[in-house]
């Protein structure tokens, strides 16, 4: 790994470092230490669509802020958001190692338009989560104008490795969550 990518935050630093977003300070966490409902909706080894998914009770799309292609990465920041009223409940960013999928997957990744654990499902593309670290962040209100309001206050994330059977990485995230109220009962 890179010591971009051993950042905390990585992939959110890489357009950070270009001036599109102001990165506030995160402070590491223990996963036992994070609050509910943000444990149950970080603290796992599962990918964050399928479990946003479960927990809000509706399917989630996407919104893709910024994005960059090199020779086999796909970095995006983007929202998550629920499909029938579109209040986002993730906000991160991915770097998605293109080589590592079969053709059809990386067409479907490269439109941009299904979150990654969306299209993993459908195309039976085995994988885990790794978290590496769980974190808090203060503030939120600089990530992206017209998000102050979802992403204030005392928010928590994740930095997590997407890999494949072989223990492989497929994607590398950062996730941060949204003040949420708990879910269906």
């Amino acid at each position: 790994m890179s010591t971009t990518e051993s950042h905390l935050l990585f992939p959110l630093t890489e357009f950070e470092r270009n001036g599109a977003t102001e990165l506030p300070d995160a402070a590491v966490v223990d996963g036992d230490t994070v609050p509910e409902p943000f444990r149950g909706l970080l603290v796992h080894k599962h990918d964050m669509t399928s479990t946003l998914e479960s927990f809000h009770g509706e399917r989630i799309h996407l919104s893709v802020l910024d994005s960059r292609h090199d020779t086999d990465r796909y970095l995006r920041k983007v929202l998550l958001l629920l499909d029938t009223c579109g209040i986002a409940v993730e906000y991160g960013a991915i770097c998605i190692y293109l080589d590592r999928f079969p053709a059809a997957v990386r067409e479907q990744i490269s439109e941009g338009r299904c979150p990654l654990g969306t299209i993993m499902s459908t195309f039976d593309v085995a994988h885990s989560s790794r978290p590496r670290a769980y974190f808090k962040i203060a503030a939120c209100t600089e990530l992206d104008e017209g998000l102050d309001a979802l992403f204030s206050g005392d928010l928590y994330g994740r930095s997590n490795c997407i890999v494949d059977q072989e223990g492989e990485p497929l994607a590398d995230i950062v996730e941060i969550l949204p003040q949420i109220s708990p879910g269906p009962g």
